[in-house]
């Protein structure tokens, strides 16, 4: 394609240019205006990407350093490594009210260790051990006697039982983080004003909170309230305190134990004895490991226009064949699961423990006594979710896209902590009318009255906040809240009666929104359905004049519904190194691929 758009313009260059030798210069100048013309290859810019996204994927190579610097580092001499023997020498000790010091100077004779015996060392100890190590003697002292020793090459310190100072070193936030999450819903008429409700997010975290509006009764609903308080600092400074044995807020001294945290620094200091220093150390070792574990979120949020043959919603039975396997857990109350085996699975508490099917490509019948089909599709009796052994969204988007057209709402990926809640919101903010008052002014032989309209923003768009918490099996509790928010204008007429027509442009919302708390494995995907809606839309046409009327004359009526559901698919994936970052970079580059269009030649010249 280049050639011929070169060889075509060459050829129109060289049919303008005269035969003429007195035209030679204008010659020249025509054929390099055409020589400049720029031809930009198609795909220069997804190749660009493409190119950064390799790189950065590609993990850093090691700098050699040079020879010089490694024939200094390297011994002069090449040593034999010393031959390993065997175990190490296993002896019986037995002592009675035996002075402690004494017994510690006692265990390493006849071994290589030397033992460094501070004078504070004081008391007896009684023991009688067979066949044991010089380490297994010292961690026994110091289980029962909490004598403390640190062992550097072969020499043992042995540590006074008094109190001592110790620093750690912790690295996280100096900061609180709060976060809520509130669904309700009120089958009641209204009966009390408070601030607590909202028409378009109820309490969504990161939406806006209209003031003043009206808050059913108590007769009737439902409502689910979770709460997040994070406060890493408070607790540990808690922790501490309670295996210390002393109050938070004690003061330290020369002979009293205390615990003392900067939280701007991350440094904490403890005055103890060493047996609860050692538990101290423990703790913070495990609460490190614990907080810093990361989960990789990526969501999508798809809006399905179900086919006529669909109509009672998704049928998540047709997701089926040799190569998917799906978890099942079920919310509904008191009733039983039968899993394989005939293990029955009772529900009455929650979420049941997943039960590992697979599904044949000709039926779904995979738990014996009972039928998947009606199982996941009873949505009357119980909410479902299901958790797909998937590698990508591709085999989910395929099926959705079997039982209907398919909407991608929103497609977020966000990362966060353990135990901390990830909020994701893309909409915006409205203001509309939610408190009209007025106010009457009486002055000199006349009354002025003059309105007060209260506007509150309402938001309209999608909100999600996700909290993950990880198992030591790297399994994932997801607590999912979802919300789906349309907020339009609606007109209300109120009438006084012979004090007129009150005209009020309130707020009207479609709110589509769920609240769950599912469990996953990593690298899983979890679907959550159900969420429905039915749409209908009506057109007349008609005489002039006579296409409002209840007949259409010489004319025609027509009304067309739809019913659409809203899938929330959520896949996290525990971020443990590097590798797993440059593997996301890698799905995001095959994507990119996969999405690259073909683009026209474009032909720049001057």
């Amino acid at each position: 394609m280049n050639l011929n758009s070169r060889s075509t313009e060459a050829a129109f260059c060289n049919a303008r240019a005269p035969r003429g030798l007195g035209l030679l210069v204008l010659a020249a100048l025509l054929l390099s205006g055409c020589a400049s013309s720029v031809i930009t290859r198609p795909g220069v810019v997804m190749e660009n990407i493409h190119r950064e996204i390799a790189a950065a994927a590609t993990p850093m190579a090691k700098a050699e350093p040079p020879a010089a610097v490694q024939s200094d580092l390297l011994p002069p001499l090449q040593m034999e490594s010393p031959k390993k023997g065997g175990g190490e020498a296993r002896f019986d000790i037995s002592v009675a009210n035996a002075p402690a010091a004494q017994v510690f100077m006692a265990i390493v004779e006849g071994t290589p260790y030397s033992m460094l015996v501070p004078p504070e060392v004081t008391g007896t100890l009684t023991l009688s051990l067979k066949s044991v190590t010089v380490r297994e003697v010292l961690e026994t002292i110091r289980d029962l006697y909490g004598y403390e020793f640190r062992l550097e090459d072969n020499r043992i310190f042995i540590q006074a039982n008094v109190i001592q100072t110790r620093m750690y070193s912790v690295n996280y936030l100096a900061g609180q983080r709060r976060g809520s999450s509130n669904m309700s819903l009120t089958s009641t008429s209204i009966t009390s004003t408070g601030s607590s409700g909202n028409a378009a997010v109820p309490n969504v975290a990161g939406a806006a909170q209209p003031a003043g509006a009206a808050a059913g009764g108590n007769s009737g609903g439902a409502s689910i309230t979770t709460t997040n308080d994070s406060d890493f600092w408070r607790d540990i400074r808690a922790a501490l305190a309670s295996i210390v044995g002393v109050a938070p807020d004690a003061r330290c001294s020369e002979t009293q134990r205390c615990v003392v945290i900067n939280s701007s620094s991350g440094v904490i200091v403890v005055r103890a004895l060493p047996r609860e220093l050692a538990e101290v150390t423990r703790y913070l070792r495990t609460t490190q490991l614990v907080v810093e574990r990361q989960v990789m979120l990526e969501a999508k949020i798809i809006n399905v226009t179900l086919s006529d043959q669909y109509q009672a919603g998704v049928n998540w039975t047709g997701f089926g064949g040799s190569n998917n396997r799906y978890l099942l857990g079920s919310q509904s109350s008191s009733s039983t699961l039968v899993g394989p085996g005939g293990r029955s699975v009772q529900t009455s508490a929650g979420l049941t423990e997943p039960l590992d099917l697979r599904l044949q490509s000709g039926g779904a019948s995979a738990l014996p006594g009972k039928n998947v089909g009606n199982l996941v599709t009873g949505l009357a009796q119980g909410f479902y979710g299901l958790a797909f052994q998937a590698a990508n969204f591709a085999a989910m988007l395929n099926f959705l896209e079997s039982q209907g057209s398919l909407q991608i709402l929103s497609s977020p990926r966000v990362a966060t902590l353990n135990n901390q809640k990830a909020v994701l919101k893309v909409g915006n903010d409205e203001f509309f009318v939610t408190n009209v008052s007025t106010t009457t002014t009486s002055g000199t032989g006349a009354t002025t009255t003059s309105p007060t309209v209260t506007l509150q923003p309402f938001f309209s768009g999608i909100a999600l906040d996700v909290t993950p918490q990880i198992d030591e099996g790297d399994q994932i509790i997801l607590h999912i809240h979802p919300t789906i928010s349309s907020v339009s204008e609606k007109t209300k007429t109120i009438d006084l009666g012979s004090g007129g027509q009150l005209i009020l442009p309130l707020a009207a919302s479609a709110v589509n929104e769920s609240d769950s708390i599912v469990r996953v494995r990593d690298g899983n995907i979890v679907a959550i359905g159900g969420l429905m809606r039915q749409e209908q839309s009506g057109d007349r046409s008609g005489l002039p004049g006579t296409s409002q009327q209840e007949f259409t004359l010489l004319g025609q009526r027509g009304r067309a519904s739809s019913k659409q559901e809203v899938v929330i698919l959520i896949k996290p994936t525990i971020i443990r190194d590097d590798a797993d970052w440059r593997e996301g970079l890698t799905e995001t580059q095959s994507r990119l691929q996969e999405f690259a269009p073909a683009a026209p030649v474009r032909i720049q010249g001057n």
